[in-house]
């Protein structure tokens, strides 16, 4: 009898989402803002079948992303329009079907988003046929953390997430308490920006394919962020653990990911 794995790409995205930040005043007439990144990420996820008779099995792979980010301010918030350029996913990884379809579906994928106040309020996809929202909804968290504009080194400040997430046939929902704190002026893309590093404590629950799933994880982070509020470079560590309890296995199956992500902004 065979387990359906959980989608660690899903997850990934999920554990990849952080709070967002009050937003800078509104400026005008001002040009809008066009950035491009590049998100690299790998991931290791071990699956436990003990429960069904097997034993652990190991997916590792890598995945590049870019994308396109258009700022503009706007009254009241800011407007964020946002183009998965290209995904590439290390050559020979041998992921299910699904996820790599999921994963393909990204390029070419478009969507535009309102921040309020920092927060990602609104995400929509410009065509309906694209990739999920929550990979988008997820990459605009990473791209502005909770820093307000008179944060120096020293400062330290806390915030807590609550995200429901659409995952292959089911949601996840990630509560994630965050702690950050402001170290000192730092260089990233060319431009100087406020050094901040956090540490995460996360719970997940939620259910895949009507088996329910539960556990925690933590991370750690260091970014650098720019005048306007936007992360200009940044990495990321996290490992989760996670129990799914299917029907037909007599144990719940536990499942470990690890997985880094790079942020950085192109020329």
């Amino acid at each position: 009898m065979s387990v359906r794995p959980v989608s660690f790409a899903a997850l990934a995205a999920a554990v990849l989402v952080l709070p967002g930040r009050p937003d800078r005043p509104a400026h005008p007439g001002a040009a809008p803002t066009v950035a491009r990144y590049r998100f690299a990420q790998q991931i290791e996820q071990d699956v436990d079948l003990s429960a069904m008779g097997g034993g652990k099995q190991t997916t590792r792979f890598g995945t590049s992303l870019f994308v396109t980010l258009t700022l503009a301010d706007s009254a009241g918030g800011r407007t964020a329009h946002v183009v998965f350029d290209s995904v590439t996913v290390d050559s020979g990884a041998q992921l299910p079907a699904q996820v790599r379809a999921q994963m393909d579906s990204l390029k070419g994928a478009t969507y535009h988003a309102w921040l309020n106040r920092g927060k990602v309020a609104t995400v929509k996809a410009v065509d309906d046929t694209t990739a999920s929202i929550t990979q988008a909804r997820g990459l605009l968290n990473a791209l502005f953390l909770p820093t307000k504009s008179s944060a120096k080194a020293g400062d330290t400040w806390a915030d807590t997430t609550n995200v429901t997430n659409d995952i292959p046939a089911g949601t996840m929902t990630v509560r994630t308490v965050t702690s950050y704190k402001a170290t000192g002026s730092a260089a990233g893309a060319g431009a100087k920006g406020l050094k901040v590093d956090a540490t995460t404590s996360t719970s997940f629950s939620g259910t895949q394919g009507g088996a329910p799933i539960e556990g925690t994880g933590n991370g750690s982070g260091s970014y650098v962020v720019g005048a306007d509020g936007r992360v200009l470079s940044g990495t990321e560590r996290s490992t989760s653990n996670l129990t799914v309890a299917p029907s037909q296995a007599p144990e719940p199956i536990q499942v470990l990911i690890r997985q880094s992500t790079t942020i950085t902004s192109l020329p």
